[in-house]
């Protein structure tokens, strides 16, 4: 009977610490950083409320975040891994150098002693580089360094197709590399972003949208980019389907329903996400940002090194003033004002 008792405490202790331990998983400062099934609690810790709907009360379901809402309006969070380990680079250097040097002398002298000496000399160099020799870009050094572009309709794609895209060179690729975020700067809800590095649980290019059906869209790469190397980053949506590009070629994908963008006033930052406990900044270079109201690619292409502003550009920012603290938007002449450390360099 002894053995028994014992057995039996021996089983409830274990029962109550299981209990106990599903409740957290692990610490955290926001929910980008707690596992799928569970979101970041006010003290700190990745907890859940449900695992499957019947946890919840009747007319709720158990959504993506481990919370229980009622039936219909729950968020959906379709991840979808697409490993396509495909390297494809494309180093197209084109040096032209023409010098031309004329030498005239005419030396004429006749009985009037008339003098006349004509020197002419041109010398003209033509150098043009594909990978953007003397164009102007930006370093941002990490710490509250970013960009802020005043809350402006003009930067929103109206429609449920887009595209946002920028050069990068990141010197950091082990903390969250934000490029272009639109979101609410008092919670970590972004309406759409573009991110070289997605963070602990995403160390890889990502892009996402949030819906109007209040629908969290997020598609990813399978491998980070190299350090210190200039990349083309690309997120488009073409009204089903969320793309990521690095280099031209199509690392990530995901089908999502045909939603708009949801958006409420905000302004949009380059190079920063302030809508965290811990806000992130990017590290490294940066040039020729564009956001479009169509999905530019959908499938696997070159990458342009300067950017068009044609009919479907919402805002493209060249950086290539050279000086000053702002930068101004060559579509729609939107001002970014300059916040931190940022600084002036000849791309190389």
């Amino acid at each position: 009977m002894r053995k028994i008792l014992v057995k039996v405490f021996c089983c409830t202790a274990l029962l109550l610490v299981l209990c106990c331990c599903s409740k957290s998983e692990s610490g955290c400062s926001d929910n980008f950083d707690c596992p799928m099934g569970s979101y970041c609690g006010l003290d700190g810790d990745c907890i859940f409320d449900c695992r499957v709907d019947s946890d919840c009360l009747e007319g709720e379901e158990c959504n993506y975040e481990g919370r229980c809402v009622d039936t219909g309006s729950a968020d959906t969070y379709s991840d979808t891994d697409t490993d396509t380990d495909t390297d494809s680079d494309t180093d197209t250097d084109t040096d032209t150098d023409t010098d031309t040097d004329t030498d005239s002398d005419t030396d004429t002298d006749t009985d009037t002693d008339t003098d006349t000496d004509t020197d002419t000399d041109t010398d003209t160099d033509t150098d043009t580089d594909a990978d953007g020799d003397g164009d102007m870009c930006l370093r941002f050094d990490g710490v509250e360094s970013y960009i802020r572009v005043p809350y402006n309709t003009y930067f929103i794609p109206s429609g449920n197709q887009f595209t946002l895209e920028a050069w990068v060179s990141v010197e950091d690729i082990t903390v969250n590399s934000p490029v272009i975020r639109f979101g609410l700067e008092a919670e970590a809800t972004s309406f759409f972003y573009l991110f070289a590095h997605g963070g602990v649980l995403v160390p890889y290019p990502e892009g996402a949208f949030r819906s109007t059906l209040d629908d969290f869209h997020s598609a990813s790469g399978s491998t980070a980019i190299t350090t210190d190397e200039w990349h083309h980053l690309a997120v488009t949506h073409n009204g089903s389907v969320l793309r990521v590009f690095v280099d031209g070629t199509e690392v990530g994908s995901l089908s999502t329903l045909g939603e708009s963008i949801y958006y409420q006033t905000a302004d949009l930052i380059l190079g920063g996400h302030l809508g965290m406990i811990t806000p992130k900044y990017f590290n490294g270079l940066m040039d020729e940002v564009r956001i479009s109201s169509i999905a530019r690619y959908s499938a696997d292409f070159t990458p342009q090194q300067t950017f068009a502003n044609d009919a479907n550009t919402l805002a493209l920012w060249h950086f290539n003033e050279g000086s000053g603290n702002s930068v101004t938007d060559a579509a729609s002449g939107l001002t970014g004002s300059f916040n931190g450390n940022i600084t002036w360099e000849t791309r190389q």
